[in-house]
């Protein structure tokens, strides 16, 4: 649902922030419908990390941090999303 609406531009500046290419990181980055597929390399420490961020999750990365950049694009609509997404789990 939002992972569909955000742009490479939008996505590229949420990775960059966290993993700066100056800091050798370098990534590549597939969206599929419902998730992107993230892989990082490190050729300065010879490290990868792999990352799965979805619409209301994130594996590999805090998911506060990308729960808050999807707040901080999609406002209220994204919160109230989330909010239904957190009480399916008591119904």
């Amino acid at each position: 649902m939002f992972i569909q609406r955000l742009s490479r531009k939008q996505m590229d500046g949420f990775l960059n922030k966290y993993y700066p290419p100056m800091n050798g990181w370098n990534f590549i980055c597939t969206q599929y419908n419902t998730y992107f597929h993230v892989k990082f390399i490190n050729k300065v420490v010879n490290f990868s990390k792999v990352l799965t961020l979805s619409d209301f999750d994130a594996n590999g990365i805090s998911p506060k941090k990308w729960r808050k950049y999807l707040y901080d694009i999609f406002g209220e609509e994204y919160k109230k999303e989330y909010i239904n997404h957190c009480l399916k789990e008591f119904v």
